[in-house]
C-alpha cells in the first residue's frame, strides 16, 4: 500500500526510523530489533505519529578537553535541551523552539525554566542509561600512511595534524601507536603495536 498523498506530517521523529521505515514501505523485512521504530503505517494512513520525546547524539573527535565525550540532545515539545552527558558540569543548552526558533536564548541556568531542565535532563540519563560510549572514526590499519617528508598522515583526510593518544583515552585500547586528527577528527592506529612507518609529527 502506497504512502498517503498530499500529506504533510510535522511531528519530529528520530533518523533511527528511516531504515525500518523504508524497508516496510519496500515490503522487505525488518529487523527485529527496529521494527517499533518503523513509521510505515503512519504515512499509509497520512496521520501524525505519536508525540514522544525524540532524541540524537554524537561522541566529541576533535574537542582536546573531552574526547571522548557524548553530546546528547533531546526534543520533548517546544522544548530541546543539548548537553554534554560525560560531563555534566559543562554548561548545556537549553531553548523554547516556539519562543526561540532560530535557539538565540539559552535558558539552561534560567531560574523559571529549572523544572524543564531538570526532566528533560532525566529523560537523558534514561536513555542512555546502560549504553556504552559509542567511538566512531577508528580506523585500525597494517601500516601507517605517510607523506613524502615522512610525516603520519590521517587516512581519511589526508592532512597531518594529528596527535598520539594511545595510552591516554579508552578507544584506543590495543592500539599502539593510536592517533587522534586534529582536522576531521578521525581515530586511527595500528592494532597491536605493529611495525610502524614514518616517523612522528611534531604535533604529535
Amino acid at each position: 500500500r502506497a504512502v498517503a498523498a498530499g500529506k504533510t506530517l510535522n511531528t519530529p521523529v528520530e533518523t533511527r526510523s528511516l531504515l525500518p521505515t523504508l524497508l516496510d514501505l519496500a515490503g522487505l523485512p525488518v529487523p527485529g530489533h527496529c521494527a517499533d521504530t518503523s513509521l510505515a503505517d503512519t504515512l499509509r494512513r497520512g496521520e501524525e505519529p505519536e508525540a514522544r520525546p525524540v532524541f540524537s547524539g554524537i561522541a566529541f573527535g576533535v574537542e582536546p578537553r573531552h574526547p571522548d565525550g557524548r553530546l546528547v540532545m533531546v526534543r520533548d515539545g517546544d522544548w530541546k535541551l543539548t548537553v554534554c552527558y560525560d560531563l555534566p558540569e559543562e554548561p548545556g543548552e537549553l531553548v523554547n523552539l516556539a519562543d526561540d526558533p532560530h535557539e538565540q536564548r539559552n535558558l539552561y541556568n534560567a531560574p523559571e525554566a529549572s523544572a524543564v531542565r531538570d526532566r528533560l535532563w532525566k529523560l537523558v540519563q534514561d536513555h542512555v542509561e546502560g549504553t556504552e560510549k559509542p567511538y566512531p572514526n577508528v580506523h585500525v590499519l597494517e601500516k601507517l600512511r605517510v607523506n613524502d617528508a615522512g610525516e603520519t598522515v590521517c587516512p581519511l583526510c589526508r592532512r597531518t595534524k594529528i596527535r598520539r593518544v594511545d595510552g591516554k583515552v579508552d578507544w584506543a585500547e590495543g592500539l599502539r601507536p593510536a592517533f587522534l586528527c586534529g582536522h576531521c577528527g578521525t581515530r586511527f592506529g595500528l592494532k597491536g603495536g605493529g611495525a610502524r612507518k614514518g616517523r612522528a609529527n611534531s604535533s604529535t
